[in-house]
């Protein structure tokens, strides 16, 4: 008995502005909601008891559609406007429609924020790691055993 595997291929464009051309690009699979989507990898640092803003761009066709910074852990999904979060922290979304981009800004960072998050607009989502470090201030002495 011989057992003949057929082999098809596909492509699908993933697009990205060329500031991503260096950036790891994945391509994902929620089983939850039989979706597949492709994203770009993005990470930035905060620290502790400081915030970071993060630019999300977006074509000229996505300038109507609800813009959303999501977090993966509990799948919270943040609109346009100012919101606490279940602890200090304060996420501020603003759209600039003229220059296509939205703009997410944490304050008030604790080390329970990092983890990943996503720009989302409809379809689209591109994923960003945020890590935390410690507060600066005054260093951290250790002594030799």
């Amino acid at each position: 008995i011989y057992t003949i595997l057929i082999i098809r291929t596909i492509t699908i464009p993933c697009h990205y502005d060329k500031q991503y051309k260096l950036h790891k690009k994945y391509w994902c699979y929620d089983a939850g909601s039989a979706f597949n989507y492709c994203t770009i990898q993005a990470s930035v640092e905060g620290q502790e008891g400081g915030g970071v803003r993060i630019q999300c761009l977006y074509s000229a066709g996505y300038q109507s559609e609800q813009k959303q910074w999501c977090r993966s852990k509990d799948q919270w999904g943040y609109k346009v406007g100012r919101t606490h979060t279940s602890g200090n922290s304060a996420v501020q979304i603003s759209d600039d429609k003229k220059n296509r981009s939205f703009s997410v800004e944490m304050s008030g960072l604790k080390k329970s924020d990092a983890g990943w998050y996503w720009c989302r607009i409809k379809d689209l989502q591109a994923s960003v790691y945020l890590s935390i470090s410690d507060a600066r201030g005054f260093p951290k002495w250790r002594f030799p055993e």
